[in-house]
C-alpha cells in the first residue's frame, strides 16, 4: 500500500496533496509495523506452544477436507503431501 501512495506521491504536481500523500504514507507504513510485529509475537507463540501447533495443524486438516472449492483431487494431492503429525510446522 505504501507503494501505491509513492507512486502518486511521485507523478504529483500539487505541494499540499503531496503533503496529504506523505501523512497517508506515514500512516501506513506504522500500521504495517505495528501489524507484522504482531504476526511476529503470535509466531513466536506458535512456535513455543506445541499443543497450539498441534491444534493450528489439525484446523488446517479439517479446513482442507471441508473446503467446498477443492476438488476431491485436489483434496486427495493435499493428503498426500501432508507430514506426519508430529513433523508438521508453519508456514510464514
Amino acid at each position: 500500500m505504501p507503494g501505491k501512495i509513492r507512486n502518486k506521491q511521485r507523478g504529483c504536481a500539487d505541494p499540499a496533496e503531496r503533503v496529504e500523500l506523505k501523512k497517508s504514507c506515514a500512516a501506513c507504513t506504522a500500521e504495517l509495523s505495528r501489524l507484522r510485529k504482531q504476526k511476529q509475537t503470535a509466531y513466536n507463540m506458535i512456535e513455543d506452544n506445541p499443543k497450539l501447533k498441534a491444534l493450528l495443524a489439525c484446523e488446517m486438516d479439517a479446513w482442507a477436507e471441508n473446503d467446498p472449492y477443492l476438488s476431491p483431487r485436489e483434496k486427495q494431492v493435499l493428503r498426500n503431501q501432508r507430514p506426519p503429525q508430529e513433523d508438521k510446522t508453519i508456514i510464514r
